[in-house]
């Protein structure tokens, strides 16, 4: 009996450590884990500290694919695409006589808009080797006065992106490489960084070389300069451009420039369509906001597998939110127009046969009470809502939190909602240029809706569903 006992306190004696450390071990995992979590509940809300996504793992062992892209050499990928449109679209010549000129005609003019990016980001590649040997023209965006003044006004978000699709063109029809400088009130690099295209350029590498600054802001100084002549700053090598404005369309007028609107066929593209392919060309999220943004999709349950409606309510000087005190402008939404865009909305489920556990509805507004009322109202229909949190802000303003100067990420959240409207499968906009060149992102399906002596007028273009009615939002209503 006591040799046994001994034995025991002796076994006790060795386990006893192996036990404590165990314990140690599972107490640090937990913790591990509970901060883990935590962290990713605040990553993107906090805004202070985000750290790059790790990178993804490579599926090719599970699903090995074979990818291939175009010939890198652009005149011998020109030579094999002419060959390959008659080749291909010949065929129809066998069937009916005159039909395969047509097809191959049709073809080169819908692809002649690649043929604008590729020769456009060529150029760029050349330019930003050797700065100092090519044109420019650079969309400018500082602040050198006060704040408020008229040297520090660019716009929210819809005109700067608005303005440098202008800009970007205004490069395509004069053979001028691309730039983008805009550091007020923070770096956009923070948010968007190139795609396709390199934007991106220290400035210093100019100096020296003959410059204008043309300001293109409301009221506009020069915009009949785009109207009147092949280039009315063709005497200067680099031309900063300020402006918050959409000139396109008086670009496409300017009878200079024919040779290289027919070269490209832009004329047979829509502006939505010439607009969103700059944007994809010029703009994507930076990997500090794709890791917010990704936060955000596995934050919600089956998020890829749901329809997303987002409805994006632009109030305006009316929402009594400090940001925006100032923008009283007569075009931007009545607040007794909310049914309107929530009618709206659900109409487009309704006519889809679409289950109230298959829809998702994004709400963003510069009037956190009017989103809150379309909230709870989709939530009693039935309906999942989500809304992102955080300061709001009018990215022409600088925002200083308590105890902190830096600017950095303070409008992530004006930054993140745009990116989000973009990748909805449906959307529902005000008259405001965030909303549409989100829609102008991807074009998808989009209807606009804005106000008419107190009536809910709808432009649907690009709309897809069914509207029954059009009516004040007091008695908009929805039928089977």
């Amino acid at each position: 009996m006591t040799q046994r006992l001994e034995r025991a306190l002796f076994l006790h004696g060795r386990l006893r450590p192996n036990l404590l450390f165990a314990n140690l071990l599972l107490l640090c995992i937990v913790i591990g884990l509970y901060l883990h979590l935590a962290g990713q509940s605040h990553l993107w809300s906090s805004g202070t500290v985000v750290s790059h996504p790790p990178g993804a793992n490579s599926l090719n062992s599970l699903a090995p694919i074979n990818l291939q892209s175009p010939n890198s050499d652009a005149e011998v990928r020109r030579r094999r695409f002419d060959a390959r449109v008659h080749e291909v679209f010949g065929i129809a010549g066998q069937a009916a006589s005159g039909r395969s000129h047509i097809a191959s005609e049709h073809v080169t003019r819908r692809l002649g808009i690649n043929r604008m990016f590729q020769d456009s980001e060529a150029l760029n590649v050349q330019a930003r080797a050797d700065p100092p040997s090519f044109r420019w023209v650079v969309f400018t965006c500082h602040c050198a006065g006060d704040i408020g003044g008229p040297d520090c006004i660019c716009g929210g978000l819809g005109d700067r992106l608005k303005g440098c699709v202008s800009a970007y063109y205004y490069g395509v029809f004069t053979n001028r490489a691309f730039a983008i400088s805009m550091t007020f009130p923070d770096d956009v690099r923070s948010y968007l960084v190139p795609s396709n295209l390199d934007w991106s350029l220290d400035l210093a590498k100019l100096h020296g070389r003959t410059e204008v600054t043309v300001n293109l802001i409301d009221p506009p100084d020069d915009d009949r300069a785009l109207l009147d002549g092949p280039d009315s700053w063709n005497d200067y090598d680099v031309v900063y451009v300020r402006t918050n404005r959409d000139l396109l369309s008086k670009m496409l007028q300017n009878h200079s420039w024919q040779l290289t609107r027919e070269k490209y066929s832009l004329q047979n593209y829509h502006r939505e369509s010439l607009v969103g392919s700059a944007l994809r060309t010029l703009f994507q999220a930076s990997p500090r906001m794709e890791h917010m943004l990704e936060s955000i999709r596995k934050s919600i349950p089956n998020y890829r597998r749901l329809i997303k409606i987002g409805i994006q309510f632009r109030a305006g000087g009316q929402t009594g939110e400090g940001a925006f005190e100032h923008d009283t402008g007569g075009h931007r939404t009545s607040l007794d127009m909310a049914n309107c865009f929530i009618a709206r909305a659900v109409q487009f489920a309704l006519d889809r046969r679409l289950r109230t556990d298959e829809v998702v509805y994004f709400l963003t507004s510069d009037h956190e009470a009017i989103q809150s009322q379309m909230s709870e109202t989709l939530n009693d229909l039935g309906y999942k809502t989500f809304t992102t949190t955080g300061p709001l802000t009018h990215i022409d303003k600088p925002v200083h939190e308590a105890g902190d100067q830096s600017q950095e990420m303070k409008h992530r959240r004006t930054y993140i909602d745009w990116f989000l409207e973009a990748e909805m499968d449906y959307l529902v906009i005000s008259r405001s240029g965030f909303g549409e060149t989100a829609h102008f992102y991807t074009l998808n399906p989009t209807v606009r809706i804005r106000s008419v002596e107190n009536n809910c007028v709808f432009d649907n273009s690009t709309d897809h569903s069914l509207w029954p009615v059009t009516s004040s939002s007091k008695g908009a209503f929805m039928t089977d």
